[in-house]
């Protein structure tokens, strides 16, 4: 944060216009989300140079035999599915020693962050190397976290801030009355719902497979894992989530579940979403369940229906 400076003043000095176009997005996406429910604070007024995409390198884990993560308890955030490196030699050497306890493994680059409005979160440089889709997207989801998160549970709380970042992304570029940028996030929400299924399917199957594969041998269990894990490519890169030609080597139950946090779930989101006039209002009403019930899951199906939204 040290390293911060402000965006408007980076506006001023860059001679890119692409790059001035991203930063300014940023500073129109605040004040858009200050509008739709979502407090800014001083987050993403300022921006953090940074090298490349990556400002971490995060290490997720989970057993073979079953979809469950390995977990890490935290302060605040609770038990949380990864662990943050700043190098990415760290993150591997890590990765290895959980390799070596029999686990699945999982190293992936992580473009930002939220300090859940403890701190003025800047916008890491990296970021920029996004469209401006996705540049806007991103801001909105890490705004997303700062209303609202649910402490240890990260599947939730991701694929909430997936849900907000995708509808308000749209209405966004649709306010500013930018028909191609909006046809493209629209694309990026159909795709966001593509992928949800493809993981729905292949951890359907996988949790049917580890249920009746009970007591077999570790070898036997891995031959049939193999199996549908290969089985699912053709799908996996229909949708995007491998690249064109990736192998199953590419794809583990760590690979899956970090996957599927941002896709959990969808459609419960899509339908709660749906039942609202505005996500300002979804997301209050998910607030005053919260405080009656533990689990989010259980807020998420019984938050009380926007009268505006009945039929």
């Amino acid at each position: 944060m040290s390293r911060a400076e402000p965006i408007q003043e980076e506006v001023a000095r860059t001679a890119d216009p692409a790059r001035r176009e991203k930063l300014e997005t940023v500073l129109a996406v605040r004040d858009f989300a200050a509008a739709n429910g979502l407090d800014p604070g001083g987050s993403y007024a300022e921006i953090s140079e940074t090298e490349g995409l990556a400002r971490a390198h995060v290490v997720t884990a989970a057993y073979k035999d079953r979809l469950e993560p390995y977990v890490w308890r935290y302060p605040v955030v609770g038990s949380m599915p990864y662990r943050g490196y700043f190098e990415r030699a760290d993150a591997d050497a890590f990765a290895a020693k959980l390799d070596a306890k029999g686990l699945d493994t999982y190293v992936v680059e992580a473009s930002g962050y939220s300090t859940l409005g403890w701190f003025a979160d800047p916008l890491p440089s990296g970021v920029l190397e996004l469209d401006v889709v996705g540049v806007a997207g991103f801001v909105l989801h890490e705004l997303t976290h700062r209303r609202l998160f649910v402490s240890g549970e990260i599947d939730f709380n991701e694929t909430l801030a997936s849900a907000v970042s995708a509808r308000l992304t749209e209405k966004f570029f649709a306010e500013k009355g930018d028909e191609a940028l909006l046809k493209r996030a629209l694309r990026r929400h159909a795709g966001w719902l593509d992928e949800a299924h493809a993981c729905d399917v292949l951890s359907a199957r996988l949790d049917a497979y580890f249920a009746d594969a009970a007591g077999s041998s570790e070898a036997e269990l891995m031959a049939g894992r193999a199996a549908i894990y290969a089985a699912s490519l053709p799908r996996l890169r229909a949708v995007r989530l491998l690249p064109p030609g990736a192998g199953a080597d590419k794809i583990n139950n760590a690979v899956l579940l970090a996957w599927r946090r941002y896709r959990r779930r969808v459609p419960e989101f899509e339908a709660y979403f749906d039942r609202y006039e505005s996500v300002d209002a979804a997301l209050t009403a998910l607030e005053t369940k919260l405080a009656e019930t533990d689990d989010p899951w259980t807020a998420l199906g019984s938050a009380p229906q926007s009268p505006l939204a009945a039929p």
